[in-house]
């Protein structure tokens, strides 16, 4: 099996997904290196296949969880906006034109990544901070005021990146059907 897009997305997003949840359970364990230099070679290379396929379903995961809470708060409100007809929909274009199709899918699959990333900075940031408040509190201030910035940099990404492609796909489904218009004239005459 090839790396397609899609795979390696989830894997991003997983990766990302599994750094807040190991800053979580350090913050409520309190582990220190130690305990983890005792894990040896043999042990690294057998559990690797299983880590690789825990942040893959931990990637799958929160992209379906971000997609139905932005779908709701966001999505649609985009859509809205760029004036996409209520006809235009990816199965649509799909249908009448691969390549349009393809287009738009590549559009649409640059955002996967954004979406996760908006809610695992938030997350980083603040797990960050609450373990790093007592050590160092300039940089537990500085690695949350980073983490907030990136949060607002992938909000303001992913609206613009969503936007563009709901242009597309009004201008493909516009495309579809004057083509479709000119072909049943041609046909008429």
């Amino acid at each position: 099996m090839g790396l397609t897009t899609r795979f390696v997305e989830y894997l991003i997003i997983g990766t990302h997904s599994t750094a807040s949840l190991v800053l979580f359970i350090w913050l409520l364990g309190d582990f220190h290196s130690p305990q983890l230099q005792g894990i040896g070679s043999p042990v690294l290379v057998f559990i690797l296949p299983f880590v690789f396929a825990f942040v893959y379903l931990i990637g799958m995961a929160v992209d379906q969880v971000v997609f139905l809470l932005l779908r709701d708060l966001c999505i649609r409100k985009i859509k809205f906006s760029a004036r996409v007809p209520e006809k235009a929909s990816d199965e649509y274009i799909c249908y009448h034109s691969k390549e349009l199709f393809q287009a738009y899918s590549y559009r649409v699959q640059r955002i996967r990544v954004l979406g996760s990333a908006i809610f695992n900075w938030l997350i980083i940031g603040i797990l960050s901070w609450l373990h790093l408040r007592d050590q160092n509190c300039l940089v537990a201030i500085a690695v949350l005021g980073i983490c907030f910035i990136l949060t607002i940099f992938s909000i303001i990404a992913w609206i613009t990146l969503y936007s563009r492609a709901y242009q597309f796909l009004r201008k493909a489904y516009w495309v579809i059907e004057t083509n479709k218009n000119s072909h049943n004239t041609k046909e008429a005459r």
